[in-house]
């Protein structure tokens, strides 16, 4: 259905790839699906250590190439090239997680392999925290492999703010595994606390509110509905928001390139929290690049999603004094 001006809906409009506003990081994830590391390779050689979005670059080339042989061939061709073998390690977790939830008989092998890559690369190149990155990505579906707490030690080695890192441990240790709902918010609060102004760590509460309400709400669509409003609009949730919103997005020390899912956070919890004036500048530096998660937690995602953006789009500017 048209709008009355005869311009699309929202939805419609929606761009839906992680990669965002990244074209060289989108187009060289369509290049390994379809066999090619060539764009990869470029990209990841002139990221540097960014480690942030170095781990989101890798995990979003890993999931791309999965299917396709384009990190063996690349390999082969380069046996010590760095960015090829973290790559590799990358795509072997991503490969032995999927294996695991279609439950192939497989996966035992597999977990083993990415293990063993996830080694090999972590000693060709000793101060990168991908290779323990993606061994923290591989405990949530083997945790027998290893003791999450200490593997996000050797990542804090090499990058004590890690943010990709903070989000596997919170994972490792919440629903996922059976986890409480109390470890979870404890550990997310106290690297909340510690982390320098303007790091995306300072989401990780958001993240526990988001766990927490899928323990309590489940499969029933009248339970979410109650616990939506509950969850954010509860004085602590209110006063997590703030400290997220004031310390990494509105903070001076935020420094880009920022990533998708942390506005995609950022967004639904001010919305939800009925922030809807502070969620309109993160709204518009979303754009039209959308995510499922975590607005899938209240219905389809892009209706959802649509409908709070128009409501926070339209929330007027504050008077100025």
């Amino acid at each position: 259905m048209r709008g009355s001006q005869g311009s699309p809906p929202a939805s419609e409009r929606l761009i839906w790839n992680p990669a965002g506003p990244d074209r060289d990081l989108a187009t060289a994830c369509q290049d390994l699906a379809a066999g090619r590391f060539r764009p990869a390779k470029d990209l990841l050689a002139t990221t540097g250590r960014n480690w942030d979005l170095r781990c989101y670059q890798m995990l979003l080339l890993a999931q791309a190439a999965a299917a396709s042989a384009a990190v063996e061939r690349w390999r082969s061709e380069e046996p010590e090239n760095r960015d090829a073998v973290l790559l590799q390690a990358r795509t072997a977790v991503i490969r032995a997680i999927r294996s695991q939830r279609a439950k192939h008989h497989s996966t035992p092998a597999l977990i083993g392999l990415a293990e063993k890559s996830c080694l090999e690369a972590a000693e060709l190149a000793p101060g990168d925290p991908t290779p323990w990155v993606a061994r923290l990505q591989l405990y949530v579906s083997a945790p027998d492999e290893a003791k999450p707490r200490e593997l996000m030690a050797q990542v804090r080695r090499r990058d004590p703010w890690n943010r990709e890192g903070f989000h596997r441990l919170l994972a490792a240790i919440g629903s996922a595994t059976g986890g409480a709902v109390s470890d979870v918010f404890d550990m997310a609060r106290w690297a909340s606390s510690n982390a320098p102004a303007g790091s995306p760590v300072h989401v990780l509460p958001l993240v526990a509110y988001v766990d927490g309400f899928q323990r309590e709400s489940g499969d029933s669509a009248r339970a979410r509905l109650i616990n939506g409003d509950r969850q954010w609009a509860a004085v602590h949730a209110r006063l997590d928001i703030e400290r997220a919103y004031q310390s990494w997005f509105a903070s001076k020390a935020r420094a880009g390139p920022t990533l998708l899912p942390d506005l995609h956070l950022m967004a639904h919890a001010l919305w939800k929290g009925g922030y809807f004036t502070d969620a309109k500048p993160v709204f518009e530096e979303i754009g039209r690049y959308a995510l499922t998660m975590p607005w899938s937690l209240h219905g389809q995602a892009a209706e959802v999603f649509s409908r709070a953006r128009e409501r926070c789009m339209r929330t007027p500017a504050p008077p100025s004094s």
